[in-house]
């Protein structure tokens, strides 16, 4: 409930921003998902290559190593001028709101703080923001695309890891999360 709160208050915000959101959503998403494909395509040159001898197949697979590594070096460029946008522009806009609030409230209101101390707790408050955003929001869906990535990798390689991976994972979590509780 206090999430959804402060997702409306941030969204107040960062609506005017949702084109850069989507864009650093989107960059990392694909380049975690392109990053995922890595030890795929080494397995699958390195039983091409060595067990049958492909060496056509080790010029394709190269080739495609490289433009998946062009296109992820695009997206972590992307990723990285994008945060650093939102994280200077959506910033700025934030305090620049309570700074004006701030400027708003009665001079005896304002004479019982420090410029310093108020200044420091916007500073603080406002990236707090763009880590809340971050944190929740951004890690948590690249790990359900993580998870999504992996799987279907499992489902591509063997059903039966698939099925015994389906069987042991709910024992692991238990085991997990009953171990977590005594520590």
């Amino acid at each position: 409930m206090e999430n959804q709160i402060i997702f409306k208050q941030v969204y107040a915000y960062a609506k005017q921003y949702k084109v850069s959101f989507f864009n650093l959503f989107t960059s990392t998403i694909v380049a975690n998902i392109l990053t995922m494909t890595f030890p795929f395509l080494l397995s699958m040159m390195v039983d091409e290559v060595f067990l049958h001898s492909n060496k056509a197949f080790y010029v394709k697979a190269i080739s495609f190593y490289v433009v998946i590594y062009l296109i992820q070096a695009v997206m972590l460029f992307i990723q990285t001028v994008t945060f650093a946008y939102l994280s200077n522009r959506f910033l700025f806009d934030i305090r620049f709101r309570l700074f004006k609030k701030v400027e708003a409230l009665p001079i005896l209101k304002r004479q019982t703080y420090t410029t310093g101390d108020l200044m420091t707790r916007i500073n603080r408050d406002t990236d707090e923001i763009m880590d809340f955003i971050h944190v929740n929001y951004f890690n948590i869906a690249i790990l359900y695309v993580q998870i999504v990535t992996c799987l279907l990798f499992v489902v591509l390689i063997d059903m039966q890891i698939t099925l015994l991976l389906f069987l042991l994972l709910p024992v692991a979590v238990y085991f997990a999360v009953h171990c977590g509780k005594k520590n």
